[in-house]
């Protein structure tokens, strides 16, 4: 069984926020710390096949069997 995708979603923050965020830090006097979750989706172990492919325009020539 293959999924297709068609939509990408991809979460962001907007710098108003973290302004907002770094503001109310400072005044309750808190402490902040920042995780990068980029790479967490890397190690996850998957149940299913996943199929990817380059998109055109970024091939590097010799690489195309790489994502």
């Amino acid at each position: 069984m293959r999924i297709h995708f068609n939509e990408i979603f991809a979460p962001i923050v907007r710098m108003k926020i973290i302004r907002i965020a770094l503001i109310i830090a400072v005044q309750l006097k808190l402490q902040l710390f920042q995780l990068d979750v980029k790479s967490t989706f890397l190690n996850e172990e998957l149940e299913e096949e996943a199929f990817v492919e380059q998109s055109q325009g970024f091939m590097v020539e010799g690489h195309e069997d790489k994502v």
